[in-house]
């Protein structure tokens, strides 16, 4: 589900870099939402994992032994995180510089200066004629 969340978020990203979108989910603060959801969706996903594996899986992960219940198999201490798990920290690692990124555009754009128009009225080159 994180990764079609994702999938959405970069969608309207470009959606976004296309042209000026003024729903809810489709502006920029739909990709805060967009983002925050699959960051939460990956977090989510890792403590249950984690939850699992200190509960159960570092334990006994011969499933199938496990299910008969002989107790001669066993792996305990053997089990370790896979890299499947990683993948998700970088996950959530990048959800939150995309949202870190979008902050920081739209800080730009709020703070950017203005550049002054100056108008020289006493220039006398006779491009402005009055009548």
């Amino acid at each position: 589900m994180s990764s079609i969340i994702a999938l959405i978020s970069a969608f309207f990203s470009m959606l976004n870099i296309l042209c000026n979108p003024v729903n809810l989910l489709t502006s920029t603060f739909g990709l805060y939402i967009w983002n925050g959801i699959g960051a939460s969706l990956s977090a989510i996903i890792m403590i249950i994992w984690s939850s699992f594996f200190a509960i159960s899986f570092r334990k006994n992960i011969a499933i199938t032994e496990t299910l008969k219940s002989t107790g001669r198999y066993s792996s305990d201490g053997l089990a370790n995180f896979g890299f499947s798990f990683w993948i998700l920290i970088a996950s959530v690692l990048c959800h939150l510089i995309n949202i870190g990124l979008v902050y920081y555009r739209n800080y730009l754009l709020q703070h950017e200066p203005q550049q002054p128009v100056h108008i020289d009225i006493h220039k006398n080159d006779s491009t402005i004629l009055v009548y």
